[in-house]
């Protein structure tokens, strides 16, 4: 794995945007002072990574955060390094006056209906892009949460709720309460922010053996819907038990407990199928 990270320095605002395929150790080079251009800043916390199949793919993805603006300064918004009110807004736009001859009260009716129907049409668009928008950053926040359970799994050899690595749990749909998620119809006890899962906080009751969390840090977002994300070790596809990290969708309604099976609106992640 490849990672993209941001670290910001303890004592000041500034942030940096690095690659690696190590991020223990590369954190660790940045505050032993061996790195030039960040060693006037240290110490350094990492306050944000994502994690990518392929060095080609980090690549550009820092590329990016380093010379665009917008995504850059997008990446800041969603860490809260910049508030909503310090984004410049979209310019204004102003209405002249006509001059000469009015227009006849058909050519104003016309305009008007041309106008509502352009009008609708990019709203129809622009509600299609935000949706397509919504399920590519839940997919990406699932693909880093498989990350965040991969390197507790690497340190304490558990998955969250100290389950046993691609193991699937599969029983009668409908009498099981193996889900991680918070989800108050479908009884979980507890979700991927709680410290029985041990992401974000380690188990103070049970806790993970050699923990060297957090794992996802601040801790694991919600949806883009306002749901969260769930772990599931019995999720039922076609009739087949699954592993999987998953969204509710849109719909906000999840089958982790094998209740709605004609769903198609979930967007999930199979960890394990064996």
């Amino acid at each position: 794995m490849y990672y993209v990270y941001m670290l910001q320095g303890k004592f000041n605002n500034q942030t940096y945007i690095g690659s690696t395929n190590n991020l223990r150790k590369r954190l660790q080079q940045h505050n032993s002072g061996k790195e030039k251009s960040t060693k006037r800043y240290m110490p350094w916390n990492l306050i944000y990574y994502e994690a990518y199949k392929t060095e080609e793919l980090a690549r550009a993805r820092e590329k990016r955060l380093k010379y665009n603006g917008n995504a850059i300064r997008e990446l800041k918004k969603r860490v809260g390094l910049i508030k909503s009110g310090d984004v410049e807004g979209l310019p204004s736009t102003a209405f002249f006056k006509k001059s000469g001859a009015g227009f006849t009260l058909i050519e104003v009716l016309v305009v008007i209906a041309l106008i509502g129907v352009l009008a609708t049409l990019i709203m129809v668009s622009l509600n299609t892009s935000r949706e397509r928008a919504k399920i590519a950053k839940a997919q990406t926040e699932i693909s880093q949460i498989y990350m965040a359970i991969f390197l507790l799994e690497d340190d304490s050899a558990q998955w969250p709720g100290h389950k046993t690595p691609y193991k699937k749990q599969c029983i009668s749909p409908g009498n099981q309460n193996n889900e991680i998620c918070v989800y108050p119809p479908d009884n979980c006890d507890y979700g991927l922010n709680d410290e029985e899962s041990g992401i974000t906080k380690n188990d103070s009751a049970n806790p993970y053996p050699h923990w060297r969390g957090p794992y996802y840090m601040p801790e694991v977002p919600k949806d883009p819907w306002g749901n969260e994300y769930f772990l599931d070790t019995d999720y039922y596809i076609g009739g087949a038990c699954r592993v999987v990290i998953g969204s509710a969708g849109p719909n906000g309604i999840s089958n982790i407990k094998n209740d709605n099976p004609g769903d198609p609106d979930d967007i999930i992640y199979i960890i394990s199928a064996e």
